[in-house]
C-alpha cells in the first residue's frame, strides 16, 4: 500500500487511503502487507527514521522513538500511531480497511467468505483475522492470506531489542497457524466446487533473501510447505500472487527445472535475477517438485509504474506483449502450470 520511500505509520494516512479506495467503480480486494503494520516499529536514527518507529539503545536499555521535535522516550511523543508497534497498527488496518467482513473496498458488489466470520470453530483465534478472505469466480477459488514480507514472516525484533517479545512470538505463531487453515480451507471449497484452479495472494516473496541468508526465510515455511501439498494433492494450476520484491518476475519457485522471466530494475538496470543468483528461489525452503504451481511477482512501486493484467482462459495459451507492455518487463508464464493465464505487465495509467 505504501510507497518505496516509507512513510510514517499514521491513522491519517492509512484513513486517506482507504477513502480513496473506496471510490473505485469495481471491487478491490487487499491483503496487508509489511509496510502497513509488520515494519512499522522500524527505524534507526533521526537520519534513517524508517517508518517512524524507534530502536532500542543498549545504553540505556530504552527505546528512542522517533519523536515530533526529535528522539523521544514518551509514548505521547511518536509521530506514528502508537509509535509503530505492529500488533496496534494491524488493528488500525482491519478498522480502516477491512471494518465489515465480506465487503470489498470500492463497489462492494463482489460476495467474499472472511475468516472472522467462517473460522474454523475448533481454533476460535481465528476470527481475528478479517483481512483473509476468499472467493469463487469462474470455477476459479481466490484466497487471501496476510503474510509480510522483508522480515521473515515478522521475526525481525521489533525496534531490535535483543531478543523478540513474547507478544511478538504469538503473532507469528497465530497469524501463521491462521494462514494455514484458511489456505486449507480454500483448497476444500475448491475440491469440493471442482474448480479449475486456484489462486493465492499475499504481500511477502517468500523466496527473497533480499541480500541475507536462507535463515531469513525459515520462518514462511510453514505456509510455503502447506501451499506445496495442498497444490500437489489439488492437481490442478495454482498461482500464486505476491509482492514484496518489486520487480515484475514469473516463475515456479516449487520446481528446480521451471524457467524464470521477469524485468529489468528501471533503477539500476539489473535482472530481476540480481535478487536471485542462479536462479534459485526453488532452493531456498526445503526440496519441492510441484510442476502445477506457478507465481508471478507484481511490479511493485518503482518507477515506471505498472500494473498487471491476467487473462484466464479453458486452454494453455503462449503470452503475448500487448500495446500496453512495459518496454522493460518480461511477460508471460513459461511452465505448464501457468496453463489457465496469460501475464501482460504494463504502464500505469
Amino acid at each position: 500500500m505504501q510507497q518505496s520511500r516509507p512513510e510514517f505509520c499514521t491513522e491519517d494516512y492509512d484513513a486517506s487511503i482507504a477513502t480513496a479506495w473506496q471510490t473505485f467503480a469495481k471491487p478491490l480486494l487487499y491483503t496487508p502487507g509489511d509496510n502497513e503494520w509488520a515494519d512499522c516499529h522500524k527505524a534507526s536514527s533521526l537520519t534513517s527514521p524508517g517508518q517512524g518507529g524507534g530502536f532500542y539503545d543498549p545504553t540505556s536499555g530504552a527505546i528512542n522513538y522517533i519523536g515530533t521535535s526529535g528522539l523521544s522516550t514518551n509514548p505521547g511523543d511518536c509521530v506514528s500511531y502508537r509509535c509503530g508497534n505492529p500488533l496496534d497498527n494491524l488493528a488500525q488496518i482491519r478498522q480502516d480497511f477491512f471494518a465489515q467482513p465480506g465487503h470489498t473496498l470500492g463497489s462492494g458488489t463482489l460476495s467474499v467468505v472472511s475468516q472472522a466470520t467462517a473460522y474454523d470453530p475448533s481454533h476460535p483465534g481465528d476470527g481475528q483475522y478479517a483481512e483473509n478472505v476468499m472467493w469463487a469466480q469462474n470455477d476459479i477459488v481466490f484466497v487471501t492470506i496476510n503474510v509480510p514480507g522483508g522480515s521473515n514472516n515478522d521475526a525481525d525484533p521489533w525496534y531490535k531489542v535483543p531478543t523478540a517479545t513474547q507478544a511478538q512470538i504469538d503473532e507469528r505463531t497465530n497469524r501463521t497457524a491462521a494462514d494455514v487453515h484458511w489456505l486449507d480451507a480454500a483448497f476444500a471449497d475448491a475440491q469440493a466446487k471442482h474448480a479449475k484452479a486456484v489462486v493465492i495472494s499475499a504481500q511477502a516473496d517468500m523466496w527473497d533473501l533480499d541480500g541475507k541468508t536462507k535463515d531469513h526465510l525459515t520462518n514462511y515455511e510453514p505456509i510455503i510447505s502447506e501451499v506445496a501439498a495442498k497444490t500437489t494433492e489439488f492437481n490442478r494450476p495454482v498461482l500464486m500472487l505476491n509482492g514484496d520484491s518489486h520487480l515484475y518476475r514469473s516463475d515456479n519457485p516449487l520446481s528446480s527445472t521451471a524457467t524464470c522471466t521477469g524485468e529489468t530494475d528501471p533503477a539500476t538496470g539489473a535482472s530481476v535475477r540480481a535478487h536471485d543468483p542462479g536462479n534459485n528461489a526453488w532452493n531456498e525452503h526445503p526440496y519441492y517438485n510441484v510442476p502445477n504451481f506457478h507465481r508471478i511477482v507484481v511490479h511493485g512501486s518503482t518507477t515506471p509504474l505498472e500494473w498487471l493484467k491476467l487473462t484466464v482462459g479453458p486452454t494453455p495459451t503462449t503470452p503475448s506483449p500487448t500495446p500496453r507492455t512495459a518496454p522493460s518487463a518480461g511477460s508471460g508464464c513459461h511452465s505448464r502450470s501457468c496453463s489457465l493465464l496469460t501475464a501482460h505487465p504494463g504502464h500505469a495509467v
